[in-house]
């Protein structure tokens, strides 16, 4: 009956219509939670199956949809059924009467993997229906600095009309970092949308789980990864907005005969929507979150996108080379607060996923001057490098530019770079001796 209610149209419906569907609702659960109760009241096997019978909310279609997925799957799903709906949940999983938590709820997955939150991710209309699902299940998410990245898309197997997915409990994770069969998580979902991609829903899934950014899919894709290929090998729609068409009616398979849309000669509309939603994405890479950069307007603490794309080398190098070409070149001269340049912050970035090799050439290519300058450490470039445990092409592009590097000490350690390489775990004898054949005579310091 709820799939019923909740598959309705409610984009032109007036508020008499939709408060209709909410009493209707609310007397489907309250009739439902009345009648568990006389069976637990009566006792017996009546009272013990009311305790174990599926709640109403988690029956599904043979899409293995749940109320709540058909709710939310609707383009103008409607704020008011969702928080009713999950009114009925339990706050702790202890109450008797209310058979699932709203984590349960909102972490159910159908026959494709995805969750409601997929399915709202996935609208192209600013609505309310997230905040309320991050609201409600919230309190009971784990807490994310404890998972471990990247994560691996969880194996699936199907038997006959039921799909099960083993490997991450979907119970221990953050509803915003469940992955579909596919390996999608809900902010793949959001910039997979083409043009029409929601930055409301985006920012929403930042602003509750930032970790999601580093979620690769089962091709390896990251959520950035989506948006950079719909704006930078497709042609523009003629009509862009909630009215425009599907992504395959409204996205040409050729490219753009004038090369990419995000070239120096590009369409500059096509670059200004792709800076305000990349803009967010690189706030939360660099913070952790979406809010602190509103403290960083002006002075020496204000908000620096090149320096966080500098430190993104799981991303593609492409979205470097774009922020540098929405940006003044002064910003390759600018230092942060611990007097980096965004040389020092590419030279210094851990990543398991891809060389910084990429990045450092490109800053390198359009400031060579950097590699001289030391940061507020009075660190240069290499010795950041060598401390880092960069590959041994990234020491040899930064010695390209700067070829007295590897024997200059650093001032606050007073140690050479192949020194710096060879403290610590993880230190690389390759880059070590790359180091010493740069300069031979260092051996005797």
């Amino acid at each position: 009956m709820l799939h019923i209610i909740f598959s309705s149209d409610f984009s032109e419906s007036d508020n008499s219509t939709i408060e209709q569907a909410r009493q209707l609702t609310q007397v489907i659960l309250d009739t439902y939670i009345s009648s568990n109760s006389v069976n637990i009241a009566a006792g017996g096997g009546g009272g013990q199956q009311g305790m174990t019978l599926r709640s109403i909310q988690l029956r599904r279609d043979h899409m293995k949809n749940t109320p709540l997925h058909v709710l939310c799957y609707q383009e103008n799903a409607c704020p008011v059924l969702i928080e009713l709906l999950l009114s009925y949940c339990s706050t702790d999983g202890k109450d008797g009467q209310k058979l699932q938590t709203a984590i349960e709820l909102i972490c159910n997955v159908n026959r494709d993997g995805c969750t409601p939150l997929h399915a709202l991710a996935r609208n192209r209309r600013s609505i309310d229906g997230m905040d309320i699902l991050f609201r409600n299940c919230l309190p009971l998410c784990p807490d994310i600095e404890e998972l471990a990245f990247p994560l691996e898309p969880p194996p699936s197997t199907t038997t006959g009309n039921t799909t099960t997915t083993s490997g991450n409990n979907l119970q221990q994770l953050h509803p915003a970092l469940v992955q579909d069969i596919f390996g999608d998580t809900p902010l793949h979902c959001a910039c997979n949308c083409g043009w029409n991609v929601n930055i409301e829903n985006i920012r929403a899934l930042l602003r509750h789980c930032p970790s999601a950014l580093k979620v690769r899919n089962r091709e390896g894709l990251l959520p950035i990864d989506y948006l950079w290929n719909t704006y930078s090998t497709h042609e523009i729609p003629t009509t862009i907005g909630p009215e425009a068409l599907h992504d395959d009616e409204i996205l040409s398979d050729e490219d753009t005969s004038n090369g990419s849309m995000l070239s120096a000669d590009g369409n500059e509309q096509t670059k200004a929507n792709l800076w305000e939603i990349l803009n967010p994405m690189l706030e939360a890479t660099y913070f952790g979150t979406v809010h602190k950069s509103s403290n960083y307007h002006d002075g020496e603490n204000s908000w620096r996108p090149l320096h966080a794309a500098a430190g993104i080398t799981h991303h593609s190098p492409h979205i470097l080379r774009f922020v540098i070409q929405q940006l003044t070149p002064q910003e390759l001269s600018r230092r942060d607060e611990d007097g980096n340049l965004p040389i020092h912050v590419a030279a210094s970035t851990k990543s398991q996923h891809s060389s910084p090799l990429t990045n450092i050439r490109i800053l390198l290519d359009m400031n060579s001057n950097c590699a001289d300058e030391v940061n507020g450490d009075n660190m240069l470039p290499l010795h950041l490098a060598a401390e880092s445990k960069k590959e041994v092409d990234v020491i040899l592009a930064l010695h390209k530019i700067c070829p007295d590097a590897p024997q200059n000490r650093c001032r606050s350690t007073r140690l050479f770079p192949f020194m710096t390489a060879a403290v610590g775990s993880n230190n690389t004898v390759d880059v070590i001796y790359t180091l010493l054949r740069l300069d031979p005579e260092l051996v005797r310091s």
